[in-house]
């Protein structure tokens, strides 16, 4: 599901009523980049959401996916792509970091093609080689304390 709604995350913890919102993207800087999963729950769910996060990543680890959910995984990040790169800012933005990395001004303009060209074997490979180490940041926000003379 990426940014939008939808995809085995969406389903099952939207499903089974345990996050208000999830979504999984990749996050990049100048020098170090992420894949981030992001789920909004209460503090009593976070253990069960983030068992649920750990066996969907095993899922794709294993290649658990049809060729049909592939398919239309691809469709949604050529998606994306398109709506983040809709105005002259995003563009510009995108080829200057395209440039920055060294891979030239025109690199963001062939993410479709590169998308259409992933197989079974690229995720299995891709997933096993960066969805191995993680780390959990669980943010709450602070109860407010009561005044003792306040009702």
């Amino acid at each position: 599901g990426g940014n939008y709604p939808g995809g085995w995350l969406h389903e099952k913890l939207r499903g089974e009523g345990l996050v208000y919102e999830v979504h999984a993207f990749n996050l990049f800087g100048l020098d170090h980049r992420h894949f981030q999963i992001q789920a909004i729950t209460n503090p009593a769910s976070v253990e069960k959401v983030k068992a649920i996060v750990l066996q969907q990543i095993e899922r794709i680890k294993k290649g658990e996916f049809t060729d049909d959910e592939l398919a239309i995984a691809r469709k949604i990040a050529i998606t994306e792509d398109i709506t983040e790169h809709q105005t002259n800012s995003q563009q510009a933005m995108a080829a200057a970091v395209d440039e920055l990395y060294g891979l030239g001004y025109d690199f963001s303009s062939q993410f479709p093609r590169r998308i259409e060209a992933v197989t079974r074997q690229d995720v299995l490979r891709v997933a096993n080689k960066y969805l191995t180490n993680f780390a959990t940041a669980i943010v709450t926000q602070k109860q407010e304390e009561k005044n003792p003379g306040q009702k």
